[in-house]
């Protein structure tokens, strides 16, 4: 037997920050230390540390309207950052 092999790919890795996980521009994986910006706005720095499987991310609003505004998709009038805006 081979083993798991385990397959990332960049346009699907959720940088999370603060419990949140947010949605980001990445050409390639950045390396630890360098600054990863998100679509919301936020800028830290990138860490491969191992995650509190304790804690369960919730996802950024900001970052998902902006990626469906970005590409196109349909943004419902009930999307969390309207009615925030509202």
């Amino acid at each position: 037997m081979s083993g798991a092999r385990i397959m990332v790919a960049v346009p699907q890795v959720r940088p999370v920050i603060d419990g949140v996980w947010h949605m980001t521009r990445l050409s390639r994986f950045p390396v630890p230390g360098e600054p990863v910006t998100t679509l919301c706005g936020l800028t830290e720095a990138a860490d491969y540390g191992d995650q509190d499987s304790q804690v369960v991310a919730t996802q950024c609003w900001d970052c998902d309207y902006r990626y469906r505004r970005d590409h196109g998709m349909e943004v419902l009038p009930t999307h969390p950052v309207l009615r925030k805006r509202a």
